[in-house]
C-alpha cells in the first residue's frame, strides 16, 4: 500500500498546470517554437518567435513600426501614420485611434468639421469655411476653395471680387470701377472709394466726371456742358449734343457755331488742361484735332509750336515708375511726332508768317524736339535704369532716339537707314562723353523751303548764300555743345545741282517761272547758331570736297548742320552784243550759202580744192544756224534733253569744221610749199573719213561718258 504525501502532489499538479498552460500559451518574440501558430500576432517561427517586417518586437508583442488605424502602437517605436490619429488604451494594448472631434471612414480620419486643407466626407460633416467644398484631390477628399476663389491663410478669396466679397491684392484687384480693398488685414471686403456711393452693383461718384458712371440721385455731372445719359444701370456722364469731349472738357463743335476757330480754341481748352489730365490724352487729342485740319494756318502753327514744350515738360513730371514709362514714352513720342510732321508739312501756313517769326518759331522747335527728347533719355535711364530706342519716319523728317550702356567702340552712323545725307561720328566718340550711358537724338529735316525757315543770308559770311542741303541735327547733351576729339564726317546730299559756269554772274535775264542756278565750288559748311536771333556759323567746320551731288564736311561739334551755297546772278544781256551777234552771224549765213552755190554750180566743182571748200562752208553754215536757233533756249522751250543733243551737235558741227579746216590747211602745203610733188596723196573717201568720222568718234565717246557717268557734259551750265 502506497502512502500519498499530499504536499508533493499539490506541487506536481501546479507544475502540471503551468506546462499545460505554457503549452496553450502564444509565445512572445524570442521564445521557442514549433510553428508559426505557436507565436504571437505579427510573428512567424524560425525555432523562435521572430517579428515579420515592418514590425518590431516590444515586450510580449510584435508593434508595427508605422502603425496604421486599429494598429498596436507605441510612441516610442513610432507615431501613427493616419493623419489626426494617436495612440491611445491600455500600457501594453496601445492602438492606434481617431483623434476626438474626428471620424474613422476606411482608412482615414475625417473631421466632423474640416478646414481648408483638411480630409472631408460629407457623411461626417461640411467643409466649415465659407465657399468651400469638399473636393476630390490625389485619390483623397479635402475641403477646398470653389471657383474662381482662391485660398488666402485661412479664407477663400475671390479672384475677381465683387462690392462686399473678401479680398486681398495679391489675389485681385476688385473689379467693380472706383471700388477698393478695404478693412482689417483678415477681414478686407471691396468696397467703395471715398467720393463714390454703392448704388446696386456700381459705384457711383458723387461729383461724376466725363465717362463716369452717374446717377442723379447721388451727384450730377460736375464737367460743364455734359448730363447723365445711358441705360438705367449704366449711365455715364457724357457731352451735350452740340459739345464734342476733348479729354476732361467738352468744347463746343465748330460747326454748330458762328465764329469759331476750331484748332485755337481746342489748343486754348488742352492748355488750361495741362496741368490736371493725362498728358497721352493731351497730345492724343491734339493729334487727333489737327489730322482733322485741312491745311494750317500760321497763327495755328505758332499757337502748336507754343504748345509742344510745356506739353512734353508736364510729360516728363508725372513719368513714374508705374511699370508703364516704356510704353508711355514709346506713345507719347509716336503722337509728338506726328504732330511735329503735320507742322512741317504747313508749308503755306509757314509762308504767311513774316520771316523773323518764322525763324524764331522754327528754331523753337527745333529745340524742343532735341532738348526734350534727350530730358526723356535721361530720365528714363537715370531714374529707371532703363535702356531705350525709338525711331519714327516721316514725310518730313527721320528722327532717331536712343540710350544705351557704353560698350565696345564702334564708329556712329546717322541715319542708320540707307540715306545720302548722314554723318558718321568715329569710334572715339563715346571717350567725350560722361557716364556710363550715351544718349542721343538725331533728326534729319526734309523740308524744301527749309531756307525760308533758316535764310542763308543771315551767315557769319556776310554773303548772300542760300540753304542747299537738307538739315541734319545730332545732339548728344542737353543745354550743351558736345566738343569731339577726332571730327566728326558729314555727307550732305545738294538739294539742287550746281550748274556751270563757275563764276557768279550770267549775262541774261531769267525767264518766267525759272529759278536762279547755284554756283558750282561755292559750298560752305556750317551750322545753325542760335545765339543772337539765330544765323548760319562756321566755327568748327571746314569743306573736304563737293561735287554736283554732293558735299562732305568735318566739324569737331554737333548741333544742326547744312550747307550754303552761292546763286548765279543774273545781270541781263547786252543788247547791243546780241544785235551784234545776230547781224554778224545772219551776214556769215548768206555769205556761207552763196559761196556753196558758187561752188556747186562751178566748172570747176570737180576739183579736189574746189570740194574741200564746199565741206567747210556746209560745216561753217550748220554751226552758224544753230547757234543763231540755240542762242536762247527759250525759243524753243528746249528741255534739258533738248539742250544736251543741241549742245553735242554744236560740238560736233564745230569740230568738222576744224577738221575740214585742217586737210585744206594739209593740201594747200602739199601743192605749194612741196618743191617736189610725191606719190602720197589722201584720197576722196579718206578726206570723207578723217573730215567727218573722227569728229563723230570724239563726240561719241565724250557723249557716251558724259550720259553714262552721269556728269552732264552738255546742255547743263547757263551759257
Amino acid at each position: 500500500m502506497v502512502v500519498k504525501n499530499d504536499r508533493c502532489f499539490t506541487s506536481y499538479r501546479l507544475q502540471k498546470q503551468r506546462l499545460l498552460v505554457a503549452a496553450t500559451m502564444k509565445k512572445p518574440p524570442g521564445g521557442g517554437c514549433a510553428e508559426d501558430s505557436n507565436c504571437v500576432a505579427n510573428a512567424v517561427c524560425l525555432r523562435q518567435c521572430n517579428c515579420v517586417e515592418e514590425f518590431q518586437p516590444e515586450g510580449l508583442h510584435c508593434v508595427a513600426k508605422e502603425p496604421g488605424l486599429g494598429d498596436l502602437c507605441d510612441t516610442d517605436v513610432g507615431n501613427c501614420t493616419v493623419e489626426n490619429s494617436e495612440c491611445i488604451g491600455e500600457e501594453e494594448s496601445m492602438t492606434c485611434q481617431c483623434k476626438d472631434e474626428f471620424e474613422q471612414v476606411g482608412e482615414e480620419c475625417i473631421g466632423k468639421e474640416p478646414g481648408l486643407g483638411d480630409l472631408c466626407n460629407t457623411t461626417v460633416g461640411n467643409c466649415t469655411e465659407e465657399n468651400s467644398e469638399c473636393m476630390e484631390e490625389e485619390q483623397s477628399m479635402t475641403c477646398q476653395c470653389k471657383d474662381e476663389l482662391e485660398q488666402v491663410g485661412e479664407e477663400c478669396i475671390a479672384k475677381e471680387p465683387g462690392l462686399g466679397d473678401l479680398c486681398d491684392t495679391d489675389v485681385g484687384i476688385c473689379t467693380v470701377t472706383n471700388s477698393e480693398c478695404i478693412g482689417e488685414e483678415e477681414s478686407k471686403t471691396c468696397q467703395c472709394k471715398d467720393g463714390f456711393e454703392e448704388v446696386g452693383e456700381d459705384c457711383i461718384g458723387n461729383e461724376p466726371g466725363l465717362g463716369d458712371l452717374c446717377n442723379t440721385t447721388v451727384g450730377n455731372c460736375t464737367v460743364e456742358n455734359s448730363e447723365c445719359i445711358g441705360e438705367e444701370e449704366s449711365k455715364t456722364c457724357q457731352c451735350k449734343d452740340g459739345f464734342e469731349q476733348v479729354g476732361e472738357v467738352c468744347i463746343p463743335q465748330c460747326a454748330l457755331i458762328d465764329d469759331c476757330d476750331e484748332l485755337l480754341d481746342i489748343i486754348d481748352d488742352l492748355s488750361d488742361m495741362l496741368n490736371n489730365s493725362n498728358s497721352l490724352d493731351i497730345i492724343s487729342n491734339l493729334t487727333s484735332a489737327i489730322g482733322n485740319d485741312e491745311e494750317l494756318s500760321g497763327e495755328e502753327i505758332d499757337s502748336i509750336v507754343d504748345f509742344l514744350e510745356p506739353l512734353f515738360k508736364i510729360f516728363l513730371e508725372n513719368l513714374g515708375g508705374d511699370g508703364m514709362h516704356m510704353e508711355s514714352a514709346q506713345m507719347f513720342l509716336t503722337d509728338f511726332t506726328m504732330v511735329t510732321d503735320y507742322v512741317l508739312r504747313a508749308g503755306t501756313g509757314w509762308m504767311n508768317i513774316t520771316q523773323r517769326k518764322r525763324t524764331e518759331t522754327f528754331s523753337a522747335l527745333l529745340t524742343t524736339v532735341s532738348h526734350y527728347s534727350l530730358m526723356l533719355l535721361e530720365k528714363l535711364i537715370l531714374d529707371f535704369h532703363e535702356e531705350f530706342e525709338f525711331a519714327e519716319e516721316k514725310s518730313t523728317f527721320l528722327i532717331e532716339i536712343s540710350g544705351h550702356k557704353k560698350g565696345v567702340a564702334t564708329p556712329l552712323i546717322f541715319p542708320s537707314t540707307e540715306s545720302k545725307t548722314y554723318l558718321k561720328l568715329p569710334r572715339t566718340f563715346q571717350d567725350d562723353l560722361d557716364g556710363d550711358y550715351f544718349s542721343y537724338v538725331g533728326v534729319l529735316y526734309n523740308i524744301q523751303y527749309v531756307n525760308q525757315l533758316l535764310p542763308g543770308h543771315r551767315n557769319v559770311l556776310k554773303a548772300q548764300k542760300t540753304v542747299n542741303s537738307k538739315l541734319l541735327s545730332l545732339t548728344f547733351e542737353v543745354d550743351q555743345t558736345t566738343k569731339l576729339t577726332n571730327n566728326v564726317t558729314l555727307v550732305m546730299e545738294n538739294m539742287d545741282a550746281p550748274r556751270d559756269p563757275p563764276y557768279h554772274e550770267i549775262w541774261r535775264d531769267l525767264h518766267e517761272g525759272e529759278e536762279p542756278t547755284l554756283v558750282p565750288l561755292s559750298h560752305r559748311c556750317t551750322f545753325w547758331n542760335f545765339n543772337n536771333q539765330g544765323y548760319w556759323d562756321t566755327t568748327g567746320c571746314h569743306e573736304v570736297s563737293s561735287d554736283r551731288d554732293q558735299t562732305i564736311c568735318e566739324c569737331n561739334h554737333l548741333t544742326n548742320f547744312g550747307v550754303l551755297m552761292d546763286l548765279h546772278g543774273y545781270v541781263g544781256r547786252s543788247v547791243g552784243l546780241q544785235v551784234l551777234t545776230i547781224c554778224l552771224s545772219s551776214i556769215s549765213i548768206l555769205g556761207l550759202t552763196l559761196a556753196l552755190v558758187i561752188f556747186h554750180i562751178s566748172e570747176n566743182a570737180t576739183l579736189k580744192s574746189v570740194k574741200l571748200n564746199r565741206h567747210l562752208c556746209f560745216c561753217l553754215l550748220v554751226c552758224h544756224i544753230l547757234l543763231l536757233l540755240l542762242i536762247d533756249r527759250q525759243v524753243f522751250n528746249l528741255p534739258e534733253i533738248g539742250c544736251a543733243l543741241s549742245g553735242v551737235l554744236l560740238h560736233y558741227f564745230f569740230l568738222c569744221a576744224f577738221m575740214w579746216m585742217a586737210l585744206e590747211g594739209i593740201f594747200i602745203y602739199q601743192h605749194l610749199a612741196q618743191v617736189f610733188p610725191t606719190n602720197y596723196n589722201l584720197s576722196t573717201r579718206m578726206y570723207l573719213i578723217v573730215g567727218y568720222a573722227v569728229p563723230f568718234g570724239i563726240v561719241g565717246i565724250t557723249a557716251a561718258v558724259s550720259f553714262a557717268t552721269d556728269t552732264h557734259g552738255y546742255g547743263d551750265g547757263e551759257l
